[in-house]
């Protein structure tokens, strides 16, 4: 296995080989609970929503990268040992901290205002058959699910409920793509998925 794959380290999808990914159901040991996630229908097509694209720039790592969104906007910048060595952190265009990631042996997370201080594995729990993990944001639960080189975020919802994509996350050469809904942006998860996807494409354990 990799072991400079973020993938692979956490457990879950190997880009290396993309046979090594379970479809099994999700039964995590922390919340929410097994009725909440199943088997994701990736064959479902949700209805046409206006897409937000954010794009990750960056020499060696997306540690210390430029985000930039539509209209060429920059939103935000990711700095690496920053406020002091082993921290990344996140700022706004404004240059005004929302977000920090502690790479203690246990990453940390936390997110001003947003999100108290805790373990990332707490926020991110990976599921027991190491196919997804879950996140909450805003009071709600939501769902990364890697399928071929992308990682997918539904909605989480009840089993009679088919759950709901309102994002992605793709990978080139020293580009990272995340891909938003309107409705995402809307409800406030932007935040949150750019901090996640530094820890999904960090290169590091986050467990």
């Amino acid at each position: 296995m990799n072991v400079n794959n973020p993938y692979a380290q956490g457990g879950w999808f190997n880009p290396d080989n993309q046979n090594s990914i379970n479809n099994g159901p999700w039964s995590p040991t922390s919340p929410p609970t097994p009725s909440i996630f199943g088997a994701l229908p990736f064959s479902s097509t949700p209805k046409p929503e206006t897409i937000l694209q954010f794009v990750f720039t960056f020499e060696s790592t997306i540690l210390d990268s430029t985000v930039v969104g539509p209209r060429n906007r920059t939103y935000f910048y990711i700095v690496n040992d920053q406020p002091r060595e082993g921290n990344t952190l996140f700022q706004d265009a404004e240059g005004r901290n929302f977000a920090v990631i502690d790479w203690q042996q246990h990453p940390v997370v936390e997110l001003r205002d947003l999100l108290d201080r805790q373990a990332v594995s707490s926020w991110m729990p990976l599921s027991s058959d190491r196919t997804q993990r879950a996140m909450t944001a805003r009071g709600r639960w939501y769902c990364w699910v890697p399928q071929g080189n992308t990682i997918f975020l539904y909605t989480a919802t009840h089993a009679s409920t088919p759950p709901t994509a309102c994002g992605k996350l793709t990978r080139t050469d020293r580009v990272v793509t995340l891909e938003l809904t309107a409705s995402a942006i809307q409800v406030g998860l932007l935040e949150f998925c750019v901090v996640a996807a530094v820890l999904l494409q960090s290169g590091r354990r986050i467990d």
